[in-house]
C-alpha cells in the first residue's frame, strides 16, 4: 500500500506546480483565493470538483490531465475563470519538469463516465495489477467524496472504458488546446 500512496503523493505534487501555473496556490478543492505579484487578494472562487489522471507509457514521459471545475460565483480577477477549465501536461518522468502546458475551457464531453466508474469490480480478483506497460491513476475530489484509482493495462471493459475517456480527453486537449507554456 505504501508504494501507491508515494504514487499519489508525486501525482498530486506536479498537480499542485501545473495548478500554480495557472495562479492558483496548489490543485485543490475548496475556496481559492488568488493573489497579485505583491501578495496582495486579487479574486476569489471556490474549486468545487477536481480530478487529475496520468498516464505513464514504460520508458516514455508521463501526461497528466487535470480538471478543475468552479462554482458560479468569482469575485475580481476570478470573473476571468471558466466554469471547467482541462489541463494537459507533459512532464519529464527523471525530474518531474513541466515541458508542455495546454488548456481547454469549457469543453464539451469531458465530465468523468461515472457509469464506468460505477461498474469496478471494487474488491474482487476480476482484475490484476502488472508495472509493466502504462500505468494509470485517477485521483477525484468533490465536496462530499474523494477517491483514488491505480491500474495498468486493464482487462477489465469499465477500466479500458476510463482509459479511452482519457486518451481521447488528452488527444482533444493537446489538439484543440491553448499552450501556456511560459
Amino acid at each position: 500500500m505504501r508504494r501507491y500512496s508515494r504514487i499519489f503523493e508525486t501525482t498530486y505534487s506536479v498537480a499542485d506546480r501545473i495548478a500554480q501555473c495557472f495562479g492558483l496556490p496548489d490543485f485543490s478543492i475548496g475556496r481559492i483565493i488568488l493573489r497579485d505579484d505583491r501578495g496582495w487578494k486579487s479574486g476569489e472562487f471556490e474549486i468545487t470538483t477536481a480530478w487529475v489522471a496520468t498516464l505513464q507509457p514504460s520508458f516514455s514521459d508521463p501526461i497528466y490531465l487535470l480538471s478543475i471545475a468552479t462554482g458560479k460565483d468569482r469575485k475580481g480577477e476570478a470573473i476571468h475563470w471558466p466554469e471547467r477549465r482541462i489541463i494537459l501536461s507533459h512532464v519529464d518522468r527523471n525530474d518531474s519538469t513541466v515541458r508542455l502546458l495546454k488548456y481547454l475551457d469549457n469543453p464539451e464531453n469531458a465530465d468523468l463516465p461515472t457509469s464506468d466508474l460505477s461498474a469496478l469490480p471494487w474488491g474482487t480478483q476480476d482484475w490484476h495489477l502488472t508495472l509493466d506497460g502504462t500505468i494509470y491513476t485517477l485521483s477525484f475530489e468533490s465536496m462530499p467524496f474523494a477517491a483514488n484509482l491505480f491500474f495498468a493495462n486493464p482487462e477489465n471493459k469499465a477500466l479500458q472504458a476510463l482509459v479511452e475517456f482519457l486518451r481521447s480527453t488528452a488527444e482533444m486537449v493537446d489538439r484543440d488546446g491553448i499552450s501556456a507554456n511560459q
